[in-house]
């Protein structure tokens, strides 16, 4: 079958014949895969499960689930700010946008002293101190704000490293 190729937007579009979507059980909004193979663009109905809300709550259990951590705001921080924006509940770095955790874990994934996260951020060696301290007071915060993503990016289809 000849199809012709359309202007749509600022992209191209080829429009899929009604017999042809019913035989491949797809209709409107549903996914498909495209490639290249040999010059030529194949495309075909994308069958990947993807995860409802519903369907991820029904994964806690009282034993994955973790404790409510309170007060990882609170205290008295000259360098980090909460952001009422952010679905995270950890504190960011004043004026920037990177959270502690980025910092914190930075260092000691590459092993750096106070002084050489402080020059790798171009943050004052003080507020580095600060990152750590309120890191390690709020590691079960931290991990369970880790724990999420992973959860949701894995439910985006993302393959991530164990």
């Amino acid at each position: 079958m000849v199809s012709r190729v359309q202007k749509w937007g600022n992209s191209l579009a080829v429009r899929i014949p009604k017999s042809m979507a019913e035989d491949l059980e797809i209709g409107e909004n549903a996914m498909v895969n495209q490639t290249l193979e040999n010059g030529s663009l194949v495309m075909s109905p994308d069958r990947q499960k993807r995860h409802q809300l519903a369907d991820m709550l029904d994964r806690f259990t009282p034993d994955n689930v973790h404790a409510e951590v309170e007060g990882a705001g609170l205290g008295s921080w000259t360098y980090l700010v909460e952001r009422n924006y952010s679905w995270k509940k950890q504190l960011f770095i004043k004026g920037r946008r990177l959270t502690a955790a980025q910092v914190w874990l930075d260092m000691r994934a590459n092993d750096m002293t106070l002084s050489a996260a402080a020059e790798n951020w171009d943050l004052p060696e003080e507020a580095v101190a600060e990152i750590v301290e309120y890191c390690e007071s709020n590691a079960p915060l931290l991990k369970m704000e880790a724990d999420e993503e992973r959860l949701f990016l894995s439910s985006q289809g993302v393959k991530l490293a164990p």
